[in-house]
């Protein structure tokens, strides 16, 4: 995807910190009864594209600026689909700074390591660049610190937060470790091992 293209699909998804946002605000229930539903037909919609040329017609003509081409050309799901399936289980299973926290790495450090990796030429990291994966590590050390002060977490929280942060960037680097897509890995893989971190040693 050419670096234009990148900025203004990271650009869409900045816009998705209303979602923790929004989560914040009505708490967990009254969040998820909305958002769910919306996520639902998000997915499906985004189901039928994949399986009707007319519909990824029109699809590939109002969104092909945030889609990338084997969205549209390979029919499969788009990153929209995963990032709303993957915020519904993120936030469904997951304490509310767990869960805040994942999300918003995806939200500013994928971006960032997308905008950073296509801009500056820089030695591979596995599937992707040393400078990418930098910024976001980078990035994701900011998130957990401002996160940690907005919910005034233990010393702890950051320690191993970061920690994770560390492992989240090898598997962003690693897209093809796992077979979904890594707007749904990183937020559950970070949700998963902070929340078996604070069930052994209480780090929230």
């Amino acid at each position: 995807m050419p670096i234009k293209q990148e900025i203004y699909r990271k650009i869409f998804h900045l816009f998705l910190f209303l979602i923790p946002f929004f989560f914040i605000k009505f708490g967990k229930s009254e969040f998820l009864t909305i958002f769910i539903p919306i996520a639902i037909i998000i997915i499906t919609i985004d189901y039928y594209r994949c399986k009707f040329d007319k519909i990824n017609y029109i699809a590939s003509k109002f969104f092909r600026l945030i889609m990338r081409d084997k969205e549209i050309n390979q029919k499969k799901l788009s990153g929209m689909s995963w990032v709303f399936g993957g915020a519904s289980l993120n936030f469904l299973m997951f304490d509310k700074v767990i869960a805040v926290t994942g999300f918003c790495i995806l939200i500013f450090a994928d971006a960032m390591a997308a905008v950073i990796g296509k801009s500056i030429k820089s030695a591979p990291f596995y599937e992707k660049s040393r400078a990418g994966s930098l910024a976001f590590f980078i990035v994701s050390v900011l998130v957990i610190l401002a996160s940690g002060l907005y919910f005034e977490c233990r010393l702890s929280f950051y320690f191993f937060a970061i920690f994770i942060a560390t492992f989240i960037t090898f598997i962003e680097a690693y897209p093809s470790f796992f077979i979904i897509d890594d707007n749904l890995s990183i937020p559950l893989v970070f949700g998963i091992c902070m929340t078996l971190l604070d069930f052994m040693w209480h780090i929230l």
